[in-house]
């Protein structure tokens, strides 16, 4: 019978273990949740900024637009109109 003598010992050692395994699933789940927000916050303000550029381009007088299309057509197909 002593053979199956339980070791207390190891016992609180498993539960310390498991402890910290608990906490660093925690922190893990904290993390994760504070880069989603930070993530979303980012999207936020990408798309405000994108629909007040928007707005600023339609209120543009017309030659001026057709100034900044040309503008981006010549830094997406480039110059010599091929894609870059």
């Amino acid at each position: 019978m002593a053979e199956h003598a339980v070791d207390h010992r190891d016992d609180e050692r498993l539960r310390q273990l498991l402890a910290v395994e608990q906490r660093l699933q925690a922190l893990v789940q904290g993390a994760q949740a504070d880069a989603s927000r930070r993530i979303a916050a980012a999207l936020a303000a990408i798309q405000t900024a994108h629909q007040s550029t928007l707005i600023r381009i339609t209120a543009m007088a017309d030659e001026r637009v057709d100034e900044l299309a040309r503008w981006a057509a010549a830094q997406t197909i480039g110059e010599t109109g091929e894609a870059t």
